[in-house]
This record gives C-alpha cells, structure tokens and sequence, in this order.
C-alpha cells in the first residue's frame, strides 16, 4: 500500500497545469535550489510529530506522516514501523487527535508548506522548465503555507484549491453549484476524518455541504453534479414530509455530519466494509450494496448497484442518501439500528426516491412512472410472487432481509430489464409508501411523516390500518390498487 501510496502522490507532483518561471531579462543566472534539501527539510520537520502521533495512539495522523516522510525518505524506520504497526482496520481505531497535537501538527506542515514556498520562488527565479514548478506550489498550499503569494500565484494562474480535490479551475465551482458554492467546504488532506477513508482508500476525495459530507473518486463535474442533487433532495424531502429536528446544541464539537461514502466498484466496496464493519457483520455485508451505520453515522454503498447497474449511479446515491434524512429529521436522536417488526418500511422511501429528478435549481419531484422498483413490483404481483401482506407485516429487519431474493424480467421505460437478485420486501415497501402517499386528500406526506416517526420511537411499524384512519385491510387494498393502475410499464 505504502508503494502504491508513494506512486499516485509522485503522478500528483508530476502532472498539474502549466507554470512558466522566468528570469527577469539582464538579471543574474540564480542556481536552483536542491530538491534534495526540501525533502531533509520536510523529514525533519515531520519526524518529531510523528512520533508523537506514534506515542499518543493518533494512528490516522500517524500513518499521514509516515506516508509523507516515505515520499522523502524511503527507508526511514520511524515511518515503516509505523506503517507495519497499524493496517487496515486498525486504524478506524486509535485516539482522536487532541488540540495540543493539531496545533503542533499544523505549526509543523506550515513550515514545510512555507519550504515549498520558498523552494518554489527560488526556483522561478532560477528559469525552470514547463511543468516543474506549479506542482510544488500545490503543496504549499495544500501543508496550508503563510506564503501569501502562493495563494496569489495560483489564483493568477487561473485555479482555486479545493482541499482533496486539489486546483480547480476558477469559477467552475461556482457556476456549477450557483450560490450553494458560498456553503460547501473542502477539508484538508491531513483531516482526521478524511485519512479515515484515505488510509484504506488513497484515491478518495472529500466535500462538505449541510450535514453530508460525501466520500467518493467521483470527478469534480460528477462531484459538483451530484452535490446539488443531494441538496435538491433534501430540500424537497423537508418541503414534502417536514421535519422534527432539533439542533440541541449540547456538544458544539460534535461532528454533525453524515458521510455518504460512495464505493465505484466492488473491490473497493468490500476493501471498505474489512474497515468498517464489525467483524461479526462481515458474512451479512458481503454481497451486498449498501450499509447503514447509524452510530458511526456513516452509510457504505456501491453505485451503480451490484446486480442491476442498469438502474444508474445516480438512482441508487440518491435512494440510498435518503436514509439519513429520514433519520435526521424524523429519527428524534436515534442512533441505533432499527430492526423491529416493519422497521423495513423505511426502504420504502429508499425505493421511492431511487426516482427522484431535479426539475429546476432547488426544485424536484419523485415520480412513480421513473420508479423501476415499482415497475419490478407490478410484475411480481401480476405472478403472484411477492410476500403474503400478512407475513410480511409480521416480519422484523432481519427476516426482511434474508428473504429470498428474485430474478423478474419487466418492463420499463419501454425496454425489458433483468431484475437480478431483488429484495421482495423493499419492492413491496415502495409501493405501500408510494400508495400512502398519493393518498386521498393530500394528507399522505403527513401520514408518512407520522409513521417515519413511529418507526423510530417503537423500534417498529405500529397496526398501519390504525395509524392511517383506516378500516382494517383497506392499507392493502389501497396499494394493491396503486400497483395495478399506477406502476409504469
């Protein structure tokens, strides 16, 4: 990992934009600097905090340093027993770094920054080549150097640094995302919460908005793309279902968000689940797209999906992000795993929002005419093989779960899918919520909202007929109806 690491940061420093550094004509011919010092520099000024991060069991801050002094010095032993020390999932473990440290930690890469600086003017000064020198001025900036004129020299050259994502062009944030840009933030590469990812998954890139921060090797157009989807549902969803939360206020340092981590393939979804999830969790994980943590207030998903990638990355990024805001606005502080009887209704939404759309900037709408679950559902229906309403009522979390997966071959969008491996329960859970919610009256957002609620102060789904005013058995009579008249084909 370590030689992987080391590999893609040298690609960073070698690639980047354009910078010409020029000698002033009639000037003396300045000697570049050494290359060679700036790495002794950066050893030096590292090794100490390492250690310390070492002694102190700050194991993510730890395995950054020992990764940026190997760049440098690649048989230091400070660094490869640390590195030897800790891997994977150990590292999810460990101390959160205290203020003493962070302070101690960014006076030190302050100073290195302020060496790349130095290096950086000293070698323009010198007339380099094309493509030597804008690299080294990213990682000023990126140690967070006091050199002003860094700052000034990138944004002349056209960029903006955007934290993991490194230099953007200018405005392109921007435009992309309008005034929501004024309202997202970019952490640091160092941040303790970013090297949770980055220690297992060196690639990822990290951004902050609302109570989301997304974890992904999306590219910065896909990025921007689907920050203000994100925004857009959760605008929607509060306009629709309103919401109970309370901002308590009671510990200001708390971190408020959930990470939304989205894996790109497989490989990496399972490399994230070894970290993640508890040991005990990992027969249960695999084969799986998706993996709520609401303690750690952390959601793993695979986009596109396992079985069915047909259905689009961003259907199942906007289903699957649905699940926190339904707990931060109607959890009442929950944070445990909810399992009890009809706790599975909650995947309806999942489901319902699979087909969320943005119609405008801030404006959208879920439609069940793009819902292929529902498509899917019409199907199982028409053969008769879905779960007995009665049954699956009485079934908890778990049982939904290990229900028997189907394949169904469907209509939709005018095209016939292979359905491969679908959760019955969820198919059923979509339509039930899609049906309460077009309710007579315009009351089924309410009544929505009330049973999201419920779920979660009885750890479970109370009798739904009672719940919503209705006479005994009319819950499913009302959504068998909507599958048969309303589930696109």
């Amino acid at each position: 990992m370590v030689r992987a690491l080391a590999t893609s940061v040298v690609l960073l420093l070698l690639g980047g934009a354009l910078w010409r550094g020029t000698r002033a004509e009639g000037a003396p011919e300045v000697k570049p600097p050494s290359k060679e010092a700036l790495a002794a520099a950066e050893v030096k000024l590292l090794l100490p905090v390492l250690r310390v991060a070492v002694k102190d069991d700050f194991r993510r801050q730890a395995w950054y340093l020992a990764t940026r002094i190997l760049l440098d010095d690649a048989k230091n032993p400070d660094a490869e027993a640390t590195l030897r020390t800790w891997k994977g999932a150990d590292l999810e473990d460990g101390r959160e770094p205290t203020k003493p440290f962070l302070a101690m930690r960014d006076a030190a890469l302050r100073k290195v920054g302020d060496a790349y600086a130095r290096f950086w003017r000293e070698a323009a000064a010198a007339g380099p080549k094309e493509n030597e020198l804008f690299p080294i001025l990213e990682r000023a900036i990126a140690f967070g150097t006091a050199d002003g004129d860094a700052y000034t020299a990138i944004e002349d050259a056209g960029y903006a640094w955007r934290g993991t994502y490194g230099s953007v062009k200018k405005g392109l944030v921007e435009t992309a995302l309008g005034t929501l840009a004024k309202s997202i933030a970019f952490p640091s590469e160092f941040d303790d919460t970013v090297l949770r990812y980055r220690c297992v998954w060196p690639d990822a890139k990290v951004v902050e908005f609302g109570r989301t921060r997304l974890v992904s090797t999306l590219s910065s157009d896909d990025t921007w793309r689907t920050v203000s989807l994100l925004t857009t549902e959760e605008s929607y969803f509060v306009r629709t279902f309103g919401s109970n939360a309370k901002d308590s206020g009671k510990d200001k340092d708390e971190d408020p968000h959930t990470d939304l981590v989205v894996a790109p393939d497989a490989a990496t979804y399972s490399i994230l689940g070894e970290a993640f999830v508890p040991a005990d969790q990992h027969a249960d994980f695999e084969g799986t797209s998706a993996w709520y943590r609401p303690s750690r207030r952390r959601l793993l998903m695979l986009a596109p999906v396992r079985d069915n990638p047909w259905t689009g990355r961003d259907a199942a990024i906007l289903g699957q992000a649905v699940r926190p805001m339904i707990r931060r606005h109607f959890g009442a502080g929950t944070s445990t795993w909810l399992h009890g009887r009809g706790a599975w209704f909650l995947d309806g939404f999942v489901g319902a929002f699979e087909s969320f759309a943005a119609t405008g900037p801030d404006v959208g709408d879920v439609d069940p005419a793009r819902c292929w679950r529902l498509a899917a559902m019409r199907e199982l229906h028409d053969r008769a093989a879905f779960i007995s309403w009665d049954a699956l009522f009485a079934m908890d979390v778990k049982q939904a779960i290990d229900a028997p997966k189907r394949d169904v071959t469907f209509l939709f969008g005018g095209e016939k899918r292979e359905g491969k491996q679908l959760s019955v329960p969820t198919a059923q859970a979509t339509a039930l919520v899609f049906a309460i919610w077009q309710m007579d009256g315009g009351k089924g957002p309410k009544k929505l909202a009330a049973l999201a609620e419920d779920v979660h102060k009885r750890n479970g789904l109370p009798d739904i007929d009672k719940a919503l005013g209705l006479a005994p058995g009319k819950t499913v009579e009302m959504t068998e109806a909507f599958i048969r008249e309303s589930a696109p084909k």
